[in-house]
């Protein structure tokens, strides 16, 4: 499972704490070790039935029970079948596809939805463990965040759930892009053409499962100016031509949406927000997410919030007071240790996909209560 080619840069080279055992174990054993971690606290979700949205967008949706279906579920909302009266923003054409795929093996038993949700949250966990060890070169260390990865209870919705299915989506096509966006390099600021190539293909698949992945173009800038090994050494022309697909893809998927739906959301449901609520709310937000990850205590499905108008409610304090914690922590690091600068450095996206929910907030129901759910926590780039 672990593939190396001397010509790529690496991210790092840190001694690490080895483990003799994990450092010994062939590729074979680790890549069992992680399918075991991925596969077996999640069998128990095989028994279960549908809920909440699965029952209309597995049991009732005709897209799902023929490809004929298939110019319908990549050029519409995701609610689309069920008429033009049910009016929303989500474009989740992975999702439906992965829905028509399922139903072909398993028809409408809903243990073949619980299945493909397993199966993906492993190999979610598997191309962590790649990205991990290409980074820290350090096969202990990769193993570790694997493990961690896969056992933590915030990540119980996105499986168990099958209509969180766009969770597990995102979060494997995401990781798959980085990866390949790490292999790209070569030495003296050249490109791999073969890694250039699956980028391009698994961030696509990641725009079609949810648009949070348009942070991705943001994370590998950032990554190249920063945490690339020979950023000293290379030419902002160079770095550039490392990543400049990611921007001109979302550039392209913006577009789609517009000619599409006539807007990239066009549907303003929350309109007694503003955006300064909108603002402070999404910082509320930051510092919840992160307290879940942390303190994993009374995990639900729904947590119902109230909008923030002021910058001193203590909600909205403790959210600002969380992110300049992590924004302390990033500087420490930088000065300290650039290993585990970049051992963070993917969790940038945090904030930024809270301020998408946010916006997204005000894409709700004219009077529906702003909902905090335990799968948006779920890590997209090693987080």
């Amino acid at each position: 499972m672990k593939s190396k080619s001397p010509e790529p840069v690496s991210a790092a080279y840190g001694p690490g704490a080895k483990s003799w055992v994990i450092s010994r174990a062939s590729n074979a054993a680790v890549a069992g070790f992680l399918v075991l971690c991925g596969t077996v606290p999640y069998v128990n979700t095989l028994f279960n039935g549908f809920v909440y949205d699965d029952n209309t967008q597995v049991m009732n949706n005709p897209y799902i029970q023929s490809f004929r279906y298939l110019r319908e579920i990549f050029s519409t909302t995701v609610w689309s079948y069920v008429g033009v009266l049910r009016g929303t923003n989500y474009y989740r054409p992975m999702m439906t596809f992965g829905y028509l795929l399922a139903y072909q093996f398993f028809g409408p038993l809903a243990y073949g939805f619980h299945l493909t949700n397993i199966l993906l949250h492993t190999a979610v966990v598997c191309v962590l463990f790649l990205v991990a060890d290409h980074i820290f070169q350090d096969r202990f260390v990769a193993v570790v965040a694997a493990i961690l990865f896969a056992l933590h209870p915030i990540h119980t919705e996105s499986v168990a759930w099958i209509a969180a299915v766009t969770d597990l989506e995102l979060t494997l096509f995401s990781l798959l892009t980085f990866w390949f966006f790490l292999r790209v390099a070569r030495r003296g600021g050249g490109r791999s053409d073969g890694a250039q190539i699956g980028l391009v293909v698994s961030f696509v698949l990641a725009l079609l499962s949810k648009e949070q992945a348009l942070t991705i173009p943001l994370l590998a800038t950032a990554y190249e100016h920063i945490c690339r090994d020979d950023r000293t050494e290379t030419t902002l022309g160079q770095k550039f031509l490392r990543y400049h697909l990611l921007w001109l893809l979302s550039i392209a998927y913006i577009a789609v949406r517009v000619r599409f739906f006539g807007a990239f959301a066009p549907i303003l449901q929350r309109p007694d927000l503003t955006w300064y609520q909108t603002f402070l709310t999404a910082v509320e937000l930051s510092g919840q997410y992160v307290r879940k990850l942390l303190w994993l205590v009374q995990l639900c499905a729904f947590y119902v919030f109230h909008k923030r108008s002021s910058l001193l409610d203590p909600h909205v304090v403790g959210g600002m007071a969380t992110l300049l914690l992590y924004l302390a922590a990033l500087l420490v690091l930088w000065r300290r240790s650039r290993l585990a600068f970049r051992s963070i450095v993917g969790a940038r996206g945090v904030a930024r996909d809270r301020l998408a929910q946010g916006d997204g907030h005000r894409a709700g129901e004219s009077r529906r209560p702003l909902l905090f759910a335990d799968r948006r926590a779920k890590p997209r780039l090693a987080r």
